[in-house]
């Protein structure tokens, strides 16, 4: 069947399916928001086509235009798609792998060079390129399998890791044939296994287009959903002391309580604020104020163990939620209160806190439970402030503890 295919035939659809792909590409390259390996993916499939029409014009145009600067173009094709890989990847350009590969491909066309002038050959010259072709699949071929299994990319990975591989094996059958079999006087007529490689190259090239436009969508779709997860953090962080602020303590803070009540754990909330903020920001100015609440988040961090939660309320307020019950709750508040006492504020001096602390009850919604630590920092605020006073609820009886 391969023997009546017309071998001119078959190389037009090849180039015409080619110039399609890089067509598409480049089309998709100036529309699209795509990843800067896809340019010089895009630059490759151009090259690659271009380079197999010049190849095919062989006898129409002079042997310098079909074989030398087409199979350059080609070659060059090649290289450019290994460092469209590298760059997807995020490595840098090198001389000592990126380079090597440039080099081995003039290397490669000067080979095919001499053997068109000096010692013309056309198995060598098919030998050269399928060398070269070989040395790409396999750099090809371990760059995608090494990373076949990261995230969003495992079957695309895998396709490409596929697809080198029968690259490989379809070049190295090449250069056994080339080597082997009786001289070639005319490639498009003369050698069968041209058509074979053809055709290859109609499923290698519709593989790769393919790949690389889905490896760049999937890219792109993760750039994204990193930009939503980063934009719906910094939506719940305070810009002015970093820790969480009061919309994610909205989402966060019932489902804590929904988490303590279905294993029984203890829970408790824990309101405090700066005291006299405001005589602060009178003397001192908002600037001094700012640098305050900083100092004041970063030493209740400092404080704080990893599972406690701390959120800025508003203003000078914070909220904290504590895995742990009220007595304990009550020791920590203690400990937090006695560092912000013992902190130096620069300009503002010393400052302090008042501290409101309740736990949650078995049948409690958050809301209730915020709202009696409120009242206990209300009452903290009545005692002389600096102090930290807590409401414990057992069944139906309740203890107010001034620490």
């Amino acid at each position: 069947m391969l023997a009546s295919i017309h071998t001119p035939t078959l190389g037009l659809a090849t180039a015409v399916v080619q110039l399609t792909l890089a067509a598409i590409m480049l089309f998709f390259l100036h529309t699209r928001k795509t990843h800067p390996g896809f340019g010089k993916w895009s630059a490759s499939q151009a090259l690659w086509s271009v380079g197999f029409v010049l190849l095919i014009l062989r006898g129409l145009v002079p042997d310098f235009v079909s074989v030398v600067i087409g199979n350059y173009l080609i070659i060059s094709g090649m290289a450019l798609f290994y460092d469209g890989l590298a760059t997807f990847r995020e490595q840098r350009w090198r001389m000592q792998l990126n380079g090597v590969v440039h080099l081995l491909g003039v290397i490669c066309i000067a080979c095919m060079a001499w053997h068109t002038y000096v010692t013309p050959s056309v198995n060598m010259r098919v030998a050269a390129i399928n060398l070269y072709r070989i040395y790409l699949s396999i750099l090809c071929a371990s760059m995608v399998w090494l990373n076949r299994e990261a995230i969003g990319f495992r079957k695309v990975y895998r396709l490409l890791t596929f697809v080198f591989l029968i690259s490989f094996a379809t070049s190295s059958a090449r250069v056994y044939w080339a080597l082997t079999s009786a001289p070639i006087a005319h490639l498009m007529t003369d050698d069968f296994a041209f058509r074979v490689y053809m055709l290859f190259d109609l499923f290698f090239f519709i593989a790769v287009a393919f790949s690389v436009l889905v490896l760049t969508s999937a890219r792109i779709e993760e750039e994204l959903d990193h930009a939503l997860r980063k934009a719906d953090a910094a939506s719940r962080t305070d810009a002015l002391t970093g820790v969480w602020n009061r919309l994610h303590f909205e989402s966060a803070g019932p489902c804590e309580a929904e988490r303590a009540r279905r294993y029984g754990s203890p829970l408790s909330v824990l309101i405090f604020d700066i005291d006299h903020f405001k005589l602060i920001n009178d003397r001192h100015g908002h600037a001094v104020g700012d640098q305050v609440i900083r100092k004041v988040a970063a030493q209740a961090v400092a404080t704080l163990r990893s599972s406690d939660q701390l959120f800025r309320w508003g203003g000078e307020e914070f909220v904290v939620l504590l895995p742990v019950n009220a007595r304990a709750a009550v020791e920590a508040a203690g400990k937090l209160r006695q560092r912000i006492a013992s902190t130096d504020f620069d300009a503002a001096g010393t400052v302090t806190i008042s501290v409101g602390v309740a736990q949650l009850a078995e049948t409690e919604s958050m809301e209730s439970a915020l709202q009696r630590a409120d009242a206990m920092l209300y009452c903290a605020k009545d005692s002389g402030r600096n102090c930290v006073m807590a409401d414990v609820r057992q069944e139906q009886s309740a203890a107010e503890t001034v620490y």
